[in-house]
């Protein structure tokens, strides 16, 4: 994967126009989640909430932070600093929810060259493979789900079961890349070159990362992505836990596997990349929506939603206080090692 080449004055007016469209949208369907609430409801938000799962839900995000920090740690196989990838992890996190995704991993990779001088290349492959590892948790989790809320979601049956095939189909391509390295490579790009799809700029950078993935030891392309697959369980466990509970600050009695299910969909939605603001807007209307097929009334799943997007900004600001407090805690970590 090559280092990014900065955007031409074309490109950047529209990636411009491209940001504003995502704005305008995310913004849009917030009005619409509003409409679906009322003052008096929004207003009585406040005595709605429980402080005992208030609590629970921040110092699950704090331990969602700190999983994911220990999972690049450990993917990274260096001497880079716990402490200093956190500040990276919580930096990545703010720009992605304040901002865009775009922007969150191009801080990602900005942070990790200039504080330890990682090639972007190597930055770019590590997020890459987890992501993958992601993907194949958020796969297994809306397999598993499905077990036990099936006959309840009819309505999307079509879907669900076309998002599960495709996403294996992805994971095969990948699982050939890895076991069959170059020769895969080459045949992947005569097929893409044969079906005009090599023109597009997403096609090539996927192509490129398959190609440095190619170039990987086998075994240690492996033995990272068992590492990665089984962090990113563990870490979709926590973040279904974390649903679950910021869904219980505000009393909606909901199950865990319907939690499971709504939020293995969402994970899925947020690859696509139309969202601003941490998914403003459009992750609330498709929780009305998948959370519909349940039987919860709009009214009332509406106004929750609200409380959980105010709460999802406070617990990224609360979590921002460890920046200026990680030269302290540094400072104090070199002094305890001397």
């Amino acid at each position: 994967m090559e280092i990014p080449i900065p955007p031409t004055s074309p490109e950047l007016k529209k990636n411009s126009i491209w940001l504003i469209a995502k704005i305008v949208l995310g913004l849009s369907l917030a009005v619409f989640l509003l409409s679906k609430t009322s003052l008096s409801e929004l207003s009585g938000l406040a005595a709605q909430v429980s402080w005992i799962w208030l609590w629970a839900t921040f110092v699950l995000f704090l331990l969602l932070s700190m999983l994911k920090a220990w999972q690049y740690h450990v993917l990274f196989d260096t001497d880079f600093p716990y402490l200093q990838i956190l500040s990276v992890v919580i930096l990545q996190n703010a720009v992605s929810n304040f901002v865009a995704s775009s922007a969150g991993i191009a801080a990602y990779l900005t942070a990790l060259r200039a504080e330890q001088g990682i090639k972007v290349r190597r930055s770019a492959s590590v997020f890459i493979i987890t992501k993958v590892g992601d993907l194949i948790a958020i796969w297994l989790g809306l397999i598993i789900s499905l077990l036990f809320v099936w006959g309840q979601v009819e309505a999307v049956h079509n879907l669900v079961l076309f998002l599960i095939v495709l996403i294996g189909a992805g994971l095969a391509v990948f699982g050939a890349t890895v076991l069959l390295r170059r020769k895969f490579v080459g045949i992947l790009r005569g097929i893409l070159e044969r079906t005009g799809l090599l023109k597009f700029r997403l096609t090539q950078r996927l192509l490129e990362f398959a190609g440095a993935l190619a170039d990987f030891e086998q075994k240690d392309v492996i033995r990272i992505m068992l590492t990665a697959s089984g962090l990113s369980c563990i870490y979709l466990i926590l973040t279904f836990t974390w649903t679950y509970s910021s869904l219980h600050t505000f009393n909606l009695p909901v199950t865990m596997w319907v939690v499971v299910f709504v939020s293995s969909m969402l994970q899925l939605l947020s690859i696509i990349p139309v969202q601003v603001f941490g998914g403003l807007g459009l992750s609330e209307v498709a929780s009305l929506y998948f959370f519909k097929l349940f039987g919860f009334p709009q009214g009332q799943l509406a106004t929750v939603l609200v409380g959980m997007r105010l709460l999802f900004y406070l617990t990224n600001l609360v979590i921002l206080i460890y920046l200026p407090l990680y030269p302290f805690l540094q400072n104090r970590s070199s002094g305890k090692a001397k």
